[in-house]
């Protein structure tokens, strides 16, 4: 494993498939494969994308992006998700309950998704970019 600081960022704009694949990925096999190709389970905090499509065949589906934060004990005992809406506290918040739902099969149990205060944007248009910046 390359050594880093223990962070990985899965945003659309450098691999639009991850987040997304593992959100519908139903077999834990297939889900452990994945989270080791990206080195998940040694990670202390993992910056996920949230997306509410729900038509998993149909190409660039879905009307909001959130952010997840998925923050990791130093002894992988334990994690918590904050999830991150930049429009409204429950716009995406099923969307990142099944995302955290699928994820708690390869990294620790944790309480129910935590929504953040998140500053609001001013338009209906801003989101992918609120969950970049």
């Amino acid at each position: 494993m390359p050594k880093d600081d223990g962070l990985i960022l899965l945003v659309p704009t450098v691999r639009p498939n991850h987040a997304y694949l593992m959100r519908n990925l139903s077999e834990k096999a297939n889900l452990e494969s994945h989270a080791k190709s990206l080195y998940l389970k040694s990670r202390r905090m993992v910056l996920m994308p949230v997306n509410d499509n729900t038509n998993y065949m149909g190409v660039g589906g879905g009307k909001h992006w959130s952010l997840l934060v998925i923050h990791i004990a130093e002894d992988h005992s334990s994690c918590h998700f904050v999830h991150h809406d930049s429009v409204s506290s429950d716009l995406n918040y099923t969307a990142a309950v099944k995302y955290a739902n699928v994820l708690q099969q390869v990294l620790p149990k944790a309480p129910p998704v935590i929504e953040a205060h998140t500053p609001k944007q001013l338009n209906g248009s801003d989101c992918g970019l609120c969950v970049l910046l």
